[in-house]
């Protein structure tokens, strides 16, 4: 799924999610650029800017504030924040390892060269009724209004398609 999502361009305002149901997996994939969830991009280099990566991390992991999957009944199964090269060394990366060593969802940040500061996030769920996956809710422009607008691209139950979305419509329908 990484393929599609890493080759949508970087604009400031917006947004790519990939949402695929396979079965009764449900993978949910976000790049953004980080100016849209922290409000700089580059090396953190105050308090400030720390604290924003933190709040920004904290708000990727609350996944129940993020995404309502209705009557699906889908339960997250293990996620992944990757902030790239602009936190290596800070706290955010002492606190990935951490939770990581204690069971969390967390896995090793990617050291990867970018030509801008991107931000990836992405989600597995299981669905109890993937069958009735006919939509969703997607609350991640209320959590950062520097996405001002989402473009998605999904595949689900056999169909695909794309939508735009942003304050006005947070409600994805699969048709």
């Amino acid at each position: 799924m990484s393929a599609a999502v890493s080759q949508e361009a970087h604009a400031h305002g917006s947004a790519g999610l990939l949402v695929a149901l396979e079965g009764e997996q449900l993978e949910i994939e976000l790049l953004s650029p980080a100016v849209n969830l922290l409000g700089f991009e580059g090396a953190a280099s105050s308090p400030e800017q720390q604290s924003a990566i933190l709040n920004a991390r904290d708000k990727l992991q609350d996944t129940k504030k993020l995404f309502q999957t209705g009557a699906a009944q889908c339960r997250l199964k293990g996620h992944h924040v990757d902030f790239g090269e602009s936190i290596t060394g800070s706290e955010v990366d002492r606190g990935n390892r951490a939770a990581e060593e204690n069971g969390g969802k967390h896995h090793d940040q990617h050291h990867q060269a970018r030509p801008h500061s991107d931000i990836r996030a992405s989600y597995r769920y299981r669905c109890e009724r993937p069958q009735e996956l006919d939509s969703m809710w997607i609350q991640l422009q209320g959590r950062f209004p520097g996405i001002q607008s989402l473009q998605v691209q999904w595949i689900v139950n056999g169909r695909q398609g794309m939508a735009t979305l942003d304050d006005a419509r947070t409600h994805l329908v699969f048709k």
